[in-house]
């Protein structure tokens, strides 16, 4: 008695040749991403605005980059800042979190802190509302002392997706 086994393997080898044929001829394999990925993941460029008491405002551009710290759920983010903003040209990290869900659209919020170019080490707060293509909403901060105490700066960063 013979019992029925699966389809034999002669039937799979034109499927295999096939493959191996388009492979070759431009065909490309997918590769899976290096890591989490974020719809915020990547490069945002935009102005950031800073308002000080009794100063003009001060507009710049700045770009916005964003890793994704893995095992966070999408959730928590490396953030790093580039101003090119004249009041304030400066590189700053911080460390990001994305409510209420890592899908768009969300809030982001964080601290951070940068060297100043006036000689003190700059803290900031940074709260946007995002969605897939858009970063909208304030960087805020307090700078070197200067009279009294240190110089409070309030600004607005609108960014969108490169």
């Amino acid at each position: 008695m013979r019992t029925r086994s699966g389809p034999s393997v002669h039937l799979f080898v034109p499927l295999i040749v096939g493959g191996l044929v388009i492979a070759s001829c431009g065909g490309t394999t997918p590769t899976p991403p290096s890591g989490e990925m974020s719809f915020l993941s990547g490069t945002w460029n935009g102005t950031l605005t800073i308002t000080r008491t009794g100063e003009a405002d001060v507009s710049g551009a700045v770009t916005f980059t964003f890793d994704v710290i893995p095992q966070s759920n999408r959730q928590s983010l490396n953030l790093r800042v580039q101003s090119s903003n004249s009041w304030l040209p400066v590189t700053a990290t911080s460390v990001v979190a994305l409510t209420p869900s890592p899908d768009p659209p969300g809030r982001i919020g964080g601290t951070g802190n940068y060297a100043s170019p006036r000689g003190c080490t700059g803290d900031f707060v940074v709260l946007a509302n995002a969605t897939a293509t858009s970063l909208d909403g304030t960087f805020t901060g307090a700078d070197c002392m200067q009279g009294l105490g240190r110089v409070v700066f309030d600004g607005t960063v609108h960014l969108r997706k490169r």
